[in-house]
Parts: C-alpha cells; sequence; structure tokens
C-alpha cells in the first residue's frame, strides 16, 4: 500500500515537467507564415528550408521555397528551422522529394550537410502561441534576404487581428449601461 502511495505521489510530482507537446495553460497555437519578398533578385540560387542543426528528426524536412517566396508551413514546433540559399548548379531535387521520410532521412541530411549553400536566415519562427484573449489569428513575416549577411529577424511582421474578441468585451459594456440607464429612468419617475 505505502508503495501504492509513494508511486502515485511521484507520478503527480512528474506530471508538471512532461509538457513537450501540451499547450500552454491560457494560450492558444497560432499559424505563423514567412515570406521571402526579394526572391526574384537571386535567379541563380534556390531557396531552401530546413533544419538547422545536423542532427534534426524527421518531421524536420528539406523543404523548397516556393518561387513566390513562401517557405512551407507546417514544420514540427520542436525543429529548429533555417533558411539556405544553395546555387541552382549545385542543388540536387532529391533533397526535398523524397517519399519515405523515415528511411531516407540520414542519407538525406548527409546530402544536405555536403553542400555548399549560403545560411540567408536562423531559427526561423515556425510556432507561436499567445494568450487565448489576444486577438491575433496569425502572423506572417517577411524577410528581405541578402546573401553576404545572415537574418535572425524579420524585416517586418503583419499580424492578422480577429475583431470576435471586442465583441465579447463591448456586450456587457453596453449591457451594463442599459441596465444603469433603465435603474436611473425608474429612480426618477419614483422621485418625481
Amino acid at each position: 500500500m505505502v508503495r501504492k502511495i509513494i508511486s502515485v505521489f511521484l507520478i503527480l510530482l512528474f506530471i508538471p515537467l512532461i509538457s513537450a507537446d501540451i499547450i500552454g495553460l491560457g494560450a492558444k497555437p497560432i499559424p505563423v507564415h514567412n515570406y521571402i519578398t526579394n526572391i526574384n533578385e537571386f535567379p541563380n540560387y534556390v531557396f531552401v528550408s530546413g533544419p538547422s542543426k545536423a542532427y534534426s528528426g524527421p518531421l524536420c524536412q528539406i523543404a523548397n521555397v516556393t518561387e513566390n517566396g513562401k517557405i512551407v508551413d507546417g514544420y514540427y514546433k520542436g525543429c529548429s528551422i533555417s533558411v539556405y540559399a544553395i546555387k541552382k548548379g549545385e542543388y540536387n531535387p532529391e533533397l526535398t522529394n523524397f517519399n519515405d521520410r523515415f528511411m531516407n532521412y540520414t542519407l538525406i541530411l548527409q546530402k544536405f550537410s555536403s553542400l555548399e549553400k549560403i545560411k540567408v536566415i536562423e531559427h526561423l519562427q515556425i510556432h507561436t502561441e499567445v494568450p487565448v484573449t489576444s486577438t491575433k489569428k496569425e502572423i506572417t513575416n517577411y524577410y528581405e534576404v541578402d546573401l553576404s549577411k545572415m537574418l535572425r529577424r524579420p524585416s517586418e511582421i503583419k499580424a492578422d487581428r480577429s475583431i470576435v474578441i471586442y465583441f465579447y468585451i463591448f456586450t456587457p459594456l453596453v449591457a451594463l449601461i442599459i441596465f444603469f440607464w433603465i435603474i436611473k429612468r425608474r429612480l426618477e419617475k419614483e422621485n418625481a
């Protein structure tokens, strides 16, 4: 019986430490989109997003940046992602076109690591959480890259906001104002 009580106590003690994929209390995740605004200025390069570290898991895939500059969404929140510029002659499309991600990932990472590439964006923001009361619906980061320097922060950040929260704030205020107005009118009628 004592062993069971100690076991339950230890489990309850360590539950707060197990929070890798849990959204924080009072928070909500919102989408984060990333774009390179001046991708057309580099016609001799292919831009690729991939893991910042050499030893990343298969959920941190290597992906092409689209022609309009969109950096792929949907990375696992634990991934540390950077964006690289690779000369078109040295780029191998096999790095981003693989079917069995879990079987070939080590080989693909080795090939990716051996490429001559320029890191243009380090530690891309791919996940964020905001308070439940926040008006933010999504965040869009814009990067203006330069091959001679590495960016750590976006050049511009835009946040789309929801106005629904204002409805929840102003509706009770309007109801309260109407309530006091009605009470005031009744008191005036009684005193008249």
